[in-house]
């Protein structure tokens, strides 16, 4: 046994495919339901995110707030990884577009997603608490968020 924090894992490039995504006008949601609501139907949100991203082969990086980073292609690059996020992210918007609540959202609140998929190279490094499972650092994961 050591003393200490151990080692950190040198960051390493790999060429993932990223989605990130994230509820449509969730500012107006909040403002139109009740606190306890929103939080229900957050929890509904990150329960599809933690269920569907797996299951099509991909990594939930980080999930803050209403919003979700995942990878595809990690820990080894795969040619369909851009099909498998596409896939997983079709999932989730028909998920989200079917979840049924209790007391049902007012008719000007209805949910949807918005999600950016983008590929590219990326330096993978260790994450934290705040950072997620990993740190994404390049222009692909920016992308990704702001498509």
């Amino acid at each position: 046994m050591t003393d200490g924090p151990s080692p950190a894992r040198e960051a390493r490039r790999y060429h993932l495919a990223i989605v990130f995504s994230d509820l449509c006008d969730s500012t107006t949601l909040s403002s139109v339901i009740e606190a306890e609501h929103y939080a229900d139907v957050l929890a509904a949100l990150r329960r599809a995110y933690t269920d569907v991203i797996p299951k099509h082969g991909g990594l939930v990086v980080r999930i803050q707030g209403d919003g979700m980073l995942a990878i595809f292609g990690y820990p080894h690059a795969e040619e369909n990884a851009g099909r498998r996020a596409a896939e997983a992210s079709l999932e989730l918007h028909a998920i989200v577009r079917e979840l049924q609540l209790d007391p049902p959202l007012p008719r000007e609140a209805a949910l949807g997603l918005h999600t950016g998929i983008h590929a590219g190279l990326v330096l993978l490094d260790d994450g934290d608490v705040f950072r997620g499972v990993f740190d994404l650092l390049g222009t692909a994961p920016n992308v990704a968020a702001r498509l």
